[in-house]
């Protein structure tokens, strides 16, 4: 027993050095003192001119390549998602959601579409993510999801029973999950389960990726499963032994199929689409905080990190 205990101990550490012996990528970091705003910073998006949007604690942040710039949440809450859908940015935070033109003269000013809705939010509700499909804006919050017609400026809701873990856009497909009831995706307009497979059911899901055929999901416990019909298959890749812990907070699967999955106090990870870790980023290697809020991948590949201290720019291609 004590010589497999130690086989495995050496086992953990050469597979751990190899991580690190990879070549990082250079990262490019700015402090809060950089864009003058809060610490976290939620979701991030980047606009057809190439501006790159955060949702922070304190606002929307704005930042064209060289010089950031702050506007205000609306309602002086914490903003937590946000999107670019034409010339309009959208962003949801407490008990608001709306988006933000630029104006005349450069800046940009909010509009509200709560005056759309004809209905109050629910107490405390937050709107955790936003997409879009066609004409549709889709706001999703805990408890339901929000379709918005840019064309006509009318609303339609789904209101389901129990709480909305998150919302996806895979092709152009909507999916959402929902505790204790399974995966959902719409389909002529209306919600169809699509799978309530027991191995799942109870499992918080961070991620969806693939395409109509094939989906995998990233979830808090277990790491990565493969969804076929209505049933799911654990994932079996090395990564897993380093992911199923509960710290994951966010996932991304890059153009290249690749993965990232960012963490709580335990850096960030790129996966290769085999499961296999390609390296590792945390406060050792050049990462500026070890908790990843969000992710994004910009029209260059690079890879931006929202972080519960900072933003981070990783040249990935640069490797």
């Amino acid at each position: 027993m004590k010589l497999l205990t130690e086989i495995l101990v050496i086992g953990c550490l050469i597979s751990l050095t190899g991580i690190h012996a990879q070549t990082l990528p250079p990262i490019t970091a700015y402090t809060p003192e950089d864009y003058n705003a809060d610490n976290q910073n939620w979701q991030i998006c980047q606009s057809e001119e190439k501006f790159i949007y955060v949702a922070n604690n304190r606002g929307l942040l704005e930042f064209n390549g060289s010089e950031w710039n702050l506007y205000p949440s609306p309602n002086n809450t914490i903003i937590r998602c946000v999107r670019a859908i034409g010339d309009r940015i959208y962003t949801g935070c407490y008990m608001e959601f709306g988006y933000w033109v630029r104006n005349p003269y450069g800046k940009m000013e909010y509009v509200s579409l709560l005056p759309f809705l004809k209905e109050n939010l629910k107490d405390d509700d937050q709107i955790w993510s936003i997409l879009n499909l066609d004409e549709w804006v889709v706001f999703q919050s805990s408890d339901k999801i929000y379709f918005f017609n840019s064309t006509t400026g009318k609303f339609r809701i789904i209101d389901p029973e129990m709480n909305i873990y998150r919302a996806y856009k895979i092709k152009d497909n909507i999916y959402f999950s929902i505790r204790n009831q399974g995966i959902y995706r719409m389909e002529n307009g209306e919600p169809r389960l699509l799978i309530d497979d027991p191995e799942i059911i109870n499992k918080r899901i961070i991620s969806m990726f693939g395409n109509y055929e094939h989906l995998i999901i990233l979830t808090l416990e277990s790491g990565f499963y493969k969804l076929d019909g209505n049933s799911a298959e654990k994932w079996d890749i090395e990564s897993n032994h380093y992911i199923s812990d509960g710290r994951v907070f966010c996932g991304l699967q890059l153009s290249d199929g690749n993965f990232i999955v960012g963490t709580i106090s335990d850096g960030v990870l790129h996966i290769n689409s085999e499961g296999q870790i390609v390296y590792k980023l945390d406060q050792t290697n050049g990462l500026s905080n070890n908790t990843a809020l969000s992710l994004f991948e910009d029209s260059d590949h690079n890879l931006w990190i929202g972080l519960d201290n900072g933003i981070n720019c990783a040249n990935i291609t640069a490797r």
